[in-house]
């Protein structure tokens, strides 16, 4: 059985049926380590995922104009994930 995945942004749920990316953005898996893309752990494109992942959860957010919300369902169907009512 694969594993389970967010039905809104794709992510994994690794042992627990909460999304990861639900949390604020400051707690958010991925995008505060800035030192994990200068040193190549995280490529710019993990990261953009990362940012994608989260803002599809938090809509209401400051920043989350319509370009902006359309760049995220964007880049997750990049990453082979449709969100739902897209």
């Amino acid at each position: 059985m694969p594993p389970a995945s967010c039905p809104l942004c794709g992510a994994l749920l690794e042992g627990s049926p909460a999304c990861p990316y639900t949390v604020p953005l400051d707690e958010a898996p991925g995008i505060g380590d800035l030192s994990a893309i200068a040193s190549g752990r995280v490529t710019l494109t993990d990261h953009e995922l990362h940012i994608a992942r989260w803002r599809i959860h938090h809509p209401a957010e400051r920043g989350a104009t319509p370009a902006v919300m359309a760049w995220a369902r964007d880049r997750l169907a990049q990453a082979g994930h449709v969100v739902p009512g897209s």
